[in-house]
């Protein structure tokens, strides 16, 4: 005599529901068992977090980097000796050192840039084979990019009454301000440090202009309605020589001639 069909059913639910029991917990115990999640790659197979090592690659690029000059230059004092630079062509370094003057101390701490030590006697105002001249550099530091901007305004202007003065009285728009990095010295179309260097050429233009009618945009025309032409032009020039280490010299350039934006230093091209 066959059972009936609901005594049948539930027979077979009965079944069905132990087995699920059963296979809820093999799972549970091999879970259990199982090593923990590496969370993407984060941590070990014991659990234990791996250390970061993205941020140590990045405080380190600027220390591998063969952009930024070997050996640092030493931090200028208030009142003493500073050095001069000049850009070159590059294989032409030791052409221009001995066109200099053998009576200066001058090296090429990097191609396309001759560094003359402070107290040189410079035989040539000019040098043929020089493109840009970097005259009378300070070298200061600083963390930031506010602070080196602040060191370097302190340097140029805040310990020097006479060029302050002087600076004072040019005429509205006639400072220009190059930024500028090793790489460029060698052609570089993006150099190492350049947006940094960039930013602190912003950042002196910014404070230069509040008391400084040179450091602020230059009219088109006077206010009479005749066109702006005149012939004072200042020229500064920020290179940084490492993160946090900055060369900056600021000089009144001289008209050569014979045109009309002949200049030296070269006040419209950076690096000549």
């Amino acid at each position: 005599k066959m059972a009936p069909f609901s005594v049948l059913f539930s027979t077979f639910l009965l079944a069905t529901s132990n087995n699920r029991r059963r296979s809820s917990s093999s799972n549970s115990q091999q879970t259990n068992n199982s090593p923990p999640s590496t969370g993407r790659g984060r941590y070990d197979r014991g659990g234990t977090k791996k250390p970061n090592t993205n941020n140590n690659r990045k405080q380190d690029v600027y220390n591998d980097a063969p952009d930024v000059l070997h050996p640092i230059p030493e931090l200028t004092s208030r009142n003493g000796p500073r050095p001069s630079y000049y850009t070159c062509r590059h294989t032409y370094e030791d052409t221009l050192i001995a066109e200099i003057g053998s009576n200066c101390v001058a090296s090429s701490p990097y191609p396309g840039l001759v560094r003359v030590e402070p107290g040189s006697s410079i035989s040539a105002l000019d040098p043929v084979y020089a493109l840009q001249s970097i005259p009378n550099g300070i070298v200061t530091t600083g963390e930031s990019i506010k602070s080196i901007a602040k060191a370097v305004h302190a340097a140029l202007l805040e310990e020097d009454s006479a060029t302050c003065t002087k600076l004072r009285a040019a005429p509205r728009g006639s400072l220009a301000i190059h930024a500028l990095v090793p790489g460029m010295c060698k052609g570089q179309t993006k150099p190492l440090m350049l947006p940094r260097t960039t930013k602190i050429a912003e950042e002196l233009r910014g404070l230069l202009s509040k008391s400084y009618p040179a450091a602020r945009k230059k009219p088109t025309t006077n206010d009479d309605g005749t066109s702006t032409s005149e012939n004072e032009r200042w020229l500064l020039q920020i290179m940084l020589q490492s993160p946090t280490i900055c060369v900056a010299s600021l000089v009144q350039c001289q008209h050569v001639g014979p045109g009309y934006d002949a200049y030296w230093p070269n006040w419209i091209h950076p690096l000549g």
